[in-house]
């Protein structure tokens, strides 16, 4: 075997080094949902085995992103495919078409290559589909081969190692479940993937594709049957590290759905993988998550222990900057909560500072929104206003209406406070509107049982009946440390005579001097399908996330998840 270029072993020592290529979504005669997405499936997968053996490619959804954005027409002419060569800074392009013979059971390609220094020669292949996975390794040679890559059996040997799908078929169920997805059927798409599974059972991005369709579907035990399963994978494939994230990821979504007792199942599930590992950060992630569901009842002492401890490690990590900030704002969020106003600031200012540092638009809203209810606390209510406007703006230009929809909360409780009862009860059914078709229940209930303070003070006590028996139900369910306040109202109403009392209590100072549930609560590291946008934040998928809207045939993105989460 001849000697390697360290950065690219498949290429001689004379060869240039291998410029970046990209691969086109691949066309088919038949024009439906189910063909585009199949073609892009194929196109996607034969970039990553590219890219896994080490040619540099472009990443599919960027291909995808910049075809859409220059209205680029597939197969390309000439002139679009000059104009996205340069706009991709790509050197090679990959296109071309596909034939699915149903009665003959045969796929075909026709495949074209241009680009600097590349042969331009056209590539036709075909093969029953049972041997698709044979079949699929010799097209990727044959690229790398017109690319200029030697063909060596080392090579040979490592593209046999990349995952794909079992069989042509498992990937035309999985292309049929984002078809039926992105056309809103989710039911269908459920049934598609289910099908992928059957047929290869250890195909990820299908087990992933569950766990996003299943939620959107509000199917809870398909969502946590899909999460088990994408956690069993990992595991079977020899990556404990990616199990554990994945249990950390459905521990999020039972927090969001206020199934606290099962999120902590899957949280201690996760600590336990990590602690077998020695793994200091992925405990430090965990235990941070556990903590978080300490604070949600109300036990902010414990989690200041748990912050405080997990701030050293996530230091000492250096790129664990997402938790660090999390750990940062919940810390901040439990100081207050204890009535200690300089320590909150303290934490929330190094926060802010750290969101500005990096540039991070969302934390650096979180971060302000959280120092805007420090102040709302300490009486600073100028800089409070002056908070909550500044993290609005910057997570309404982001479009996180759920984050949004919290900062209205902390306004409506401030222009409570400031006398201005209209003002403060626009804010608040705002806030509730948004949050209504989301799964945070605990949210949705502070919302709830803000209004019936609200109410409560105005004198329209039918409607604070209403909102504070609506939030105690639930703040009851999950024992939130919460439910006393939405008890308290209760009780307040309670002890009204039946007439002369109103209009007096109405201007009494019943109620707890305390707004009720003015906490912001971040979730920067807590995203999954929906991201909540008041909890505390946890520790695990900051950044890599299943997608809550339906792609479309071109984006084929919802991750499958082959890297850590960090």
């Amino acid at each position: 075997m001849a000697e390697s270029n360290s950065l690219t072993p498949f290429q001689s020592d004379e060869s240039a080094e291998p410029g970046l290529a990209a691969v086109l979504p691949f066309v088919s005669p038949d024009r439906s949902d189910d063909s585009l997405w199949l073609g892009a499936l194929l196109a996607r997968l034969l970039s990553r085995h590219l890219e896994s053996v080490g040619w540099p490619v472009m990443d599919y959804n960027d291909v995808a992103h910049t075809m859409s954005e220059s209205g680029m027409t597939n197969p390309p002419d000439r002139t679009s495919l000059e104009s996205f060569r340069r706009k991709a800074g790509v050197e090679a392009i990959l296109y071309g078409r596909y034939v699915l013979d149903g009665e003959a059971k045969m796929l075909g390609l026709s495949l074209r290559l241009e680009g600097i220094n590349v042969r331009d020669l056209p590539m036709e292949m075909s093969t029953p589909v049972g041997s698709f996975s044979r079949f699929f390794d010799r097209v990727v040679l044959a690229v790398l081969e017109q690319l200029g890559a030697v063909i060596e059996d080392d090579l040979r040997k490592r593209i046999e190692a990349v995952p794909r799908p079992g069989s042509l078929e498992a990937l035309r169920q999985l292309a049929r479940a984002y078809a039926g997805w992105s056309r809103g059927q989710n039911e269908l798409a459920l049934a598609a993937v289910e099908s992928a599974l059957t047929l290869d059972p250890t195909l990820e991005e299908a087990a992933a594709l569950q766990v996003a369709i299943a939620q959107v579907a509000d199917d809870t035990g398909t969502t946590r049957a899909a999460f088990l399963r994408w956690s069993d994978l990992a595991s079977k494939r020899q990556a404990p590290e990616v199990a554990a994230d994945r249990l950390q990821m459905m521990g999020h979504w039972m927090v969001g759905r206020g199934e606290w007792e099962e999120a902590r199942n899957a949280y201690e599930r996760a600590r336990a993988i990590f602690q077998r590992l020695k793994d200091d950060q992925g405990m430090a992630q965990t235990v941070n998550n556990l903590a978080n569901l300490e604070l949600l009842r109300g036990k902010h002492q414990n989690g200041i222990q748990a912050y405080r401890r997990n701030l050293r490690v996530f230091e000492e990590e250096g790129e664990s900057g997402d938790d660090h900030f999390a750990s940062l704002i919940n810390l901040s969020i439990a100081h207050k909560n204890l009535g200690q106003q300089e320590e909150a600031l303290k934490a929330v200012e190094q926060a802010l500072t750290d969101a500005r540092s990096t540039k991070d638009s969302r934390s650096e809203g979180r971060a302000l929104a959280q120092r805007g209810a420090v102040h709302d606390d300490m009486g600073h209510w100028a800089q409070a206003h002056t908070d909550y406007s500044q993290a609005s703006r910057l997570l309404s230009e982001l479009r996180l209406e759920e984050d949004v929809a919290m900062i209205k909360t902390h306004q409506g409780i401030l222009a409570k406070q400031q006398g201005n009862y209209d003002q403060a009860e626009s804010l608040l059914l705002s806030a509730s509107a948004s949050l209504a078709n989301t799964y945070l229940l605990h949210e949705q209930a502070v919302v709830w049982a803000n209004l019936a303070d609200l109410y409560l003070s105005m004198g329209d006590y039918e409607q604070s009946w209403g909102f504070a028996e609506r939030a105690d139900e639930i703040l009851t369910r999950l024992n939130s440390g919460w439910q006393d306040r939405s008890r308290d109202v209760i009780a307040t109403l309670e002890s009204l005579p039946p007439e002369e009392g109103e209009e007096e209590v109405s201007q009494s100072d019943l109620l707890p001097s305390e707004p009720v549930g003015d906490e912001f609560l971040d979730v920067s590291s807590m995203v999954t399908l929906f991201p909540p946008s008041e909890s505390p934040a946890g520790s695990s998928g900051s950044q890599h996330h299943l997608q809550s809207n339906p792609p479309t045939p071109l984006d084929a993105s919802v991750e499958d998840d082959s890297e850590r989460l960090i």
